[in-house]
């Protein structure tokens, strides 16, 4: 007996591959055929570069298109630096505000290699003035009693939530 039911199949329970095959049927015969992940995935990609979406609100109506009007539009957040002994084993990170702009910025403490991983440990909005003493922060905690950040003068420090643990800091740029 042919094992035409789909039941009948074996599922696959490994990560898939791009030689990995699944089954499809030919529109032009009307016969099954095998087919490659790779020429499913590069026939997905073509589609959304060239496929014309007229739902979209931008100019360009394909779905890449779209995504890049989108991010060259996104200017909420401008990435400045990392401390400078962000990445440094069993230190805390720092990062001093003194150079920047007025403006608030956002500061994530990362754990171990976040910037390759984006594992965030905590973050802080900051409000810095430029010609004030000090600066402002708020204060969120990785544990219920773990403080995260902590200031002096124009210095926000971050705990060391791991080895290699960093400061990123974002200016938040708002139009009020």
């Amino acid at each position: 007996m042919a094992n035409n039911n789909w039941n009948n199949y074996t599922e696959k329970n490994a990560a898939l591959t791009d030689k990995d095959e699944i089954m499809l049927r030919d529109s032009t015969d009307g016969k099954n055929k095998r087919s490659p992940l790779s020429k499913i995935w590069n026939y997905m990609v073509d589609k959304m570069a060239t496929a014309v979406i007229s739902k979209l609100e931008t100019d360009n109506k394909t779905i890449i298109g779209a995504i890049n009007y989108l991010y060259g539009k996104s200017n909420l957040l401008t990435y400045i630096s990392e401390g400078p002994d962000s990445g440094q084993n069993e230190r805390d990170p720092s990062y001093d505000f003194t150079n920047e702009d007025t403006g608030f910025y956002l500061v994530f403490n990362t754990n171990n290699n976040a910037k390759e991983d984006y594992r965030f440990g905590a973050f802080c909005i900051v409000l810095h003035v430029k010609n004030h003493d000090t600066i402002t922060f708020s204060n969120s905690t990785a544990s219920s009693t773990e403080r995260v950040f902590s200031a002096k003068g124009k210095t926000l420090y971050g705990t060391s939530l791991s080895w290699q643990c960093r400061l990123m800091v974002y200016k938040i740029n708002l139009t009020i």
